[in-house]
């Protein structure tokens, strides 16, 4: 990201927002995994508990990923938002 000329300073604090927003994403997606959200669509009895969320999580993730490296413009700030957005989303699905 910095070689596409993203500000060394912003992405700093982006950095800084994604490592504290990463462990605090836990409890809220363990909270959400034991309401049974997905059992409409994935029953416990077939998938089990978990199974669907790391299901959903892993395609998440793989589209995070893959947007991370084709960001929308190639501005400083646009490249910085843009990595704040993926990485904020990995976070949650890792």
């Amino acid at each position: 990201i910095l070689e596409l000329g993203a500000d060394v300073q912003l992405m700093g604090a982006v950095g800084t927002a994604i490592a504290i927003w990463g462990p605090a994403c836990f409890p809220i997606a363990g909270y959400l995994m034991d309401k049974n959200l997905l059992g409409r669509c994935f029953s416990w009895d077939k998938w089990g508990r978990r199974a669907p969320w790391f299901l959903t999580h892993l395609v998440v993730v793989a589209v995070a990923t893959a947007l991370m490296y084709l960001p929308p413009s190639l501005d400083s700030g646009v490249l910085c938002w843009w990595f704040l957005l993926c990485g904020s989303v990995q976070a949650w699905t890792l």
